[in-house]
């Protein structure tokens, strides 16, 4: 679905597509929309959205690894995290950039990785304790939802991301789905059955 959100006090659908599965990310780069489903034929599907209000299909892409989970582009590649990998971050540094990503493991959770076009070099992980699903960048910290009950969001230091550093985990009253960073605050969303928003400075 397509909202339009110039009003945020009334949200509009502007236009809507049917998918061949359940869709798990989308990222929107140059005019397209990268679908990420869950599935493993058409795990990537890319709709042309130069005019958000007739969006249409523009083709797919196949991965045999396994579903697509989250979907970034940085310096004209996209990358998609399959399988273990879950939600992930880029910091984008010119030339090259760096995926944080959140893995789907009990004894691992977060890991760094270098990006240079279809270069890829593992770099580190950082046992948090728990699995974990979505990942945001911000002030050389990396804020990571994770399938925790006690400690749904982990905060860790990845000024040098060949060597991050756990710093704390905070109780979002349930496990982290997702979260986004934004001025001084973290917004994560959590699987309870009692708000469904956590907001922690």
């Amino acid at each position: 679905k397509v909202i339009d959100i110039t009003n945020p006090e009334s949200p509009n659908e502007v236009a809507s597509v049917s998918l061949s599965a359940q869709p798990t990310a989308v990222y929107i780069y140059n005019h397209y929309a990268y679908i990420g489903q869950a599935k493993t034929n058409e795990g990537l599907t890319i709709y042309n959205v130069a005019n958000p209000t007739t969006p249409y299909y523009y083709g797919s892409y196949s991965f045999r690894s396994g579903k697509v989970y989250d979907v970034k582009a940085v310096n004209g590649w996209i990358y998609v995290a399959v399988n273990a990998g879950r939600g992930f971050d880029v910091f984008d540094a010119g030339s090259y950039a760096y995926a944080m990503v959140a893995v789907d493991v009990d004894n691992g959770g977060f890991e760094t990785y270098y990006l240079s076009g279809n270069y890829i070099d593992y770099l580190s992980t950082v046992d948090v304790g728990a699995a974990c699903n979505n990942v945001f960048y911000h002030d050389n910290k990396a804020s990571v939802a994770c399938k925790d009950a006690e400690g749904g969001l982990k905060i860790i230091d990845v000024s040098s991301m060949s060597s991050p550093q756990f710093l704390n985990a905070t109780n979002v009253s349930g496990e982290g789905n997702g979260v986004f960073y934004d001025g001084g605050y973290n917004y994560v969303a959590v699987e309870n059955f009692n708000g469904g928003l956590f907001i922690t400075n």
